[in-house]
């Protein structure tokens, strides 16, 4: 995990490479002013996170390093410094374009200006005119390349009006900028225009630096031999006076410095032998010591041996961590042995897997940058020259193994953002309830001839594309009615009411894999199914681009056709494998001794005709059925009947990418793996409660309320497919994102006052159960149990609806006028 503290907000970025944000101020979130717990910032979910920086002076502004080089900034924009090529403030992230091709390997951000080092030893720089180094009149409002004097960058540190950068080998340094108080290092009293190298390291016996720091007034130089050196300001250099030039700081020279941070103006640093110490402005408790400053290193006691591995400072607080950053200072350390849990790899050295990945980083990284350039379409493929027959392995999807998650995930949310519209949902009538008895219609039926009329932008705006009014049900659809719907639908496409789905032939005859998948069924074939398989497509690139997963249960090979990888036969094996091996049996049966003469004795097929995946006889070639099986033509009727499975789909899949079209551009897809795009339209199978929990809104109550401890103690115990039911009951979905970043809204728990050991009440549309009190958790979890295995209409006689309307419950400042299911 790395931290990243700026002006009154944290960062966190955690080993799956997603940021979560709290505090005030620059959060990166669409509405919330502060949050005081960590919450994802929506806008970069499904994006890579490598590194946040933040800046630790009023008026701040932050910048995120992801995956692919992109760089994305947020917070205020004054002088420029966003990058985004204006000035205006920006509430959410957005990507600076300037750098999209550019392989940043680090970002910075000053008070007034912003820097990044690339891999190829360039220093861009951008914000106040007096801060950029490019001795201009007026201010940089995008990113620009700034020379260094005989030599490259390797780092670069932002002080709030000064610069400093050290050369990738570390026996470099430059500075440029504010220098009222000696922070740039260098032996005059006078700002410095443009980038002026560092004299202290050219008498300091072959040594280097491995991590600089900035801030307020003074800079930190963190050295080979874990000697900390600073320069600047008397209240935060360590020195207790004034400082031009890097000095040591008397105070650790007994130590060996693992690990530090520059705060607005204090320090603090971890010592090797698990010693944390701090100096510097300590007015807000900043360093967690009695007084107000301290101008020379003191020892931090509630810290000290505790394990500290990482620390980092904002404008009044101070993180620290257990988890060492994985941006070390030292760089990355090869393996001499593969771990034993990778029995693939037991045959190679750490060095060979090391440089197998560089290589397919490397892969990767073109990949992302020649992305725009490539044609993606089946028809361009279908017709390229030679200089881009590699896009037949593209396509084809024997390479898409070998991309790292930027090169599909970066180029889907760019997709998604720039064809976003903001249409108006369509109202839509489903009758879920009859009063005679009759049992109504699916609501797939009702709904898919109500939808496929609609425009393209009704499909592609980032919230529900329709709402849903229920007949007979006290539901007003500020989300909970739609999602319930949604539910319900994939409910009847996986059972017996509709037979668009069917089971894997594998389920028939229980045996080999996914016996609990289903397929397409390949004889649904009129006008009016091949609709309605548009429809499914529809629903799986709304679930997409709306982040509102739905629980599809569909075979590997369903998703390899949606993503327009053609299918082998391991493919079909995987869904019938009772079908290869007779295939195989057939071709190789002249090993059992059988010839042309008893052939038609062994075989029971005279014709060619197979099995297709509902189990009827059909014919695999032209008049097949007129065609005679022996011994000597098997091997053709083998082509002929692989053939027929391999494409036995091509319909249904067209039709279901024809929908998805409607709502994604398709050519996308062909970036994607199978895996990663069931990811996105299913979500996680398993629910973890840890993920609501962390994102648990409370009201009437708190965390460590009876009732609340028992609620999370249930859960916990519920099985996978309870809590699936749960989550249907609080939200009307049964999934959660694969990425936690990608949940809109935060799980609510009302304590309420109603009768005790009564059954709990949810409003769907708010995320939201309504807890009344227990006298055990044992009645708690079988009235939980009874409540969501039972209470699956929505307020079928309006009581919670009139309820909420006249006591305003469950809306908040975020919900607008939306009310309650």
């Amino acid at each position: 995990m790395d931290l990243c503290c700026g002006d009154l907000s944290t960062y966190a970025v955690d080993i799956t490479h997603s940021v979560t944000t709290l505090g005030a101020r620059n959060l990166g979130l669409p509405s919330a002013s502060s949050v005081s717990s960590p919450v994802p910032i929506p806008k970069l979910s499904g994006i890579t996170v490598l590194q946040v920086s933040a800046s630790k002076y009023p008026d701040g502004h932050c910048l995120a390093l992801c995956e692919g080089s992109s760089v994305f900034s947020w917070g205020d924009g004054t002088y420029g410094k966003l990058g985004t090529g204006s000035s205006s403030r920006s509430r959410v992230p957005k990507e600076i374009e300037a750098l999209r091709n550019q392989d940043v390997i680090q970002v910075a951000c000053g008070g007034a200006h912003s820097a990044c080092v690339t891999s190829t030893g360039n220093l861009f720089t951008w914000g106040h005119k007096e801060c950029a180094g490019h001795n201009g009149s007026s201010h940089v409002n995008s990113p620009k390349v700034l020379p260094m004097p005989n030599g490259t960058a390797g780092q670069v540190a932002c002080g709030h009006r000064f610069t400093v950068v050290v050369s990738d080998d570390g026996r470099r340094a430059w500075s440029f900028g504010s220098n009222e108080e000696g922070q740039l290092g260098l032996e005059q009293d006078f700002r410095q225009e443009t980038p002026k190298e560092l004299s202290f390291l050219h008498s300091l016996d072959d040594r280097y630096v491995v991590e600089v720091q900035c801030g307020l007034r003074y800079s930190l130089f963190l050295m080979d031999n874990s000697k900390l050196f600073s320069c600047g300001s008397a209240t935060s250099n360590g020195h207790n006076l004034l400082v031009r030039t890097p000095q040591p700081i008397v105070g650790l020279s007994s130590r060996k410095v693992v690990a530090m941070t520059a705060g607005y103006d204090h320090v603090v640093v971890v010592c090797s032998d698990g010693e944390v110490r701090g100096f510097g402005d300590n007015s807000k408790n900043q360093l967690s010591l009695p007084n107000e400053k301290y101008s020379e290193p003191t020892k931090i006691p509630s810290l000290t041996e505790k394990g500290v591995k990482q620390v980092c400072a904002g404008r009044r607080h101070t993180c620290a961590s257990t988890i060492p950053s994985r941006r070390s200072r030292r760089g990355w350390k090869v393996s001499p042995a593969v771990p034993a849990q990778y029995t693939t790899l037991k045959s190679m050295t750490g060095s060979q897997c090391w440089a197998r990945l560089s290589i397919i980083q490397h892969f990767s990284a073109l990949l992302s940058q020649t992305g725009p350039f490539l044609h993606l379409s089946e028809s361009d493929v279908a017709v390229c020259g030679r200089f881009e027959v590699g896009l037949r392995g593209l396509m084809g999807g024997s390479v898409r193994q070998l991309f790292l998650p930027r090169v599909s995930s970066q180029p889907l949310q760019r997709a998604l953002s720039s064809t976003a519209t903001s249409s108006r949902s369509k109202e839509i009538i489903v009758r879920r309830l009859l009063q005679d008895g009759r049992k109504p219609k699916p609501n797939f039926t009702q709904i898919y001839p109500q939808i496929l009329p609609l425009s393209n932008d009704n499909f592609r705006s980032a919230n529900r594309p329709w709402r849903v009014k229920l007949i007979g049900e006290g539901a007003d659809d500020a989300g909970g009615a739609y999602d319930d719907t949604l539910t319900e639908m994939v409910e009847e496409l996986q059972s017996k009411t509709l037979n668009l789905l069917i089971p894997c032939p594998n389920a028939a005859s229980n045996v080999g894999f996914n016996t609990d998948r289903w397929i397409f069924n390949p004889e649904c074939v009129s006008e009016e199914n091949l609709k309605q398989f548009t429809f499914i497509g529809i629903l799986f690139g709304i679930a997409v681009r709306t982040k509102r997963p739905l629980s599809f249960s569909l075979a590997p090979a369903m998703w390899k056709l949606i993503v327009g990888i053609p299918l082998n036969m391991s493919d079909i094996e995987e869904m019938d494998l009772m079908f290869t091996q007779t295939l195989r049996g057939i071709e190789d049966i002249h090993l059992s001794g059988v010839t042309a003469e008893n052939f038609s004795e062994v075989i029971p097929l005279d014709c060619f005709e197979a099995q297709n995946s509902t189990g009827r006889f059909v014919s695999v070639a032209p008049a097949g059925c007129h065609i005679a099986l022996h011994f000597h033509n098997r091997k053709e009727y083998i082509k002929h009947a692989l053939e027929f499975r391999l494409h036995e789909f091509d319909k249904q899949v067209a039709a279901v990418r024809s929908g998805m079209a409607k709502v994604l551009p398709l050519a996308i897809l062909s970036l994607c793996t199978p895996a990663f795009f069931e990811q996105h339209v299913c979500g996680a199978t398993n629910i973890d409660i840890n993920v609501l929990r962390r994102g648990t809104r409370y009201r009437e109550c708190n965390a460590s309320t009876q009732r609340v401890t028992w609620l999370w103690q249930t859960l916990e115990a519920f099985t996978n497919e309870e809590r699936m039911l749960f989550l249907r009951f609080v939200s009307g979905r049964s999934r959660l994102p694969n990425n936690p970043a990608d949940i809109s809204q935060q799980f609510q728990i009302v304590a309420t006052s109603s009768r005790e050991n009564g059954l709990p009440t949810s409003q769907t549309c708010f995320f939201q159960l309504r807890l009344p009190n227990f006298t055990s958790q044992s009645i708690m979890a079988d009235k939980l149990r009874y409540s969501i295995n039972n209470c699956k209409c929505i307020d079928a006689d309006n009581y919670m609806l009139s309820r909420n309307r006249e006591d305003n419950i469950g809306q908040t400042d975020s919900d607008e006028d939306e009310t309650d299911d």
